[in-house]
């Protein structure tokens, strides 16, 4: 954006006056440099505002998914979390029958990843449908005629992430779960 605020800022109208002959007429020579330079630097100061409101917009989207990230790792701890508590007695009996902590561990972190799967693939769908609505109807009401990209570089990156935070999210509960000790666990109530 810098280089069209150079281009539309450092017209040259010296030489544009004296191509024309007017450099013996003052009034001339201001009118068109009032004429052609103001209309340029308003432009120019438009564009670099309009550059830093889409700038300043995309940032509070970042932060918008970020919390969103945060809720969602929340929803898989407390999901996970219930899910061994409501099952310390098929946990206990598992190990009671020759299950190690490591396969306990395996086994809460793969559930988490379905979920991390189902989540972010949900969440995947229901956005590229909310993206083409949004563009179909900023079309319809500006009069734009803005074209929808499939974003692959940006699915691929969420579903990542999606299961990424599901594992991380997982961890504690999966630690917990191959912490039990089995008697307790047959025991629990």
């Amino acid at each position: 954006m810098s280089t069209q605020l150079d281009i539309l800022t450092q017209i040259n109208l010296d030489d544009l006056v004296a191509s024309f002959g007017w450099q013996d007429m003052p009034l001339l020579a201001a009118l068109v440099r009032r004429a052609f330079v103001s209309p340029a630097r308003k432009f120019a100061r438009q564009m670099v505002d309009f550059d830093n409101l889409i700038g300043q917009t995309s940032s509070l989207f970042d932060v918008l998914a970020f919390i969103a990230m945060i809720v969602a790792s929340l929803g898989v701890v407390n999901t996970m979390t219930m899910n061994v508590l409501e099952r310390t007695r098929e946990l206990g009996m598992l190990r009671s029958l020759g299950m190690t902590r490591w396969q306990v561990t395996k086994m809460i972190l793969a559930e988490a990843l379905l979920i991390g799967v189902i989540g972010g693939g949900l969440g995947l769908l229901f956005g590229l449908f909310q993206s083409r609505v949004v563009i179909s109807t900023v079309n319809s009401t500006a009069g734009y005629d803005l074209t929808y990209i499939l974003p692959t570089q940006g699915i691929i990156v969420s579903l990542v992430i999606a299961l990424f935070v599901s594992q991380l999210a997982a961890i504690l509960p999966a630690a917990r779960a191959a912490r039990l000790r089995i008697i307790e666990a047959i025991q629990f109530e």
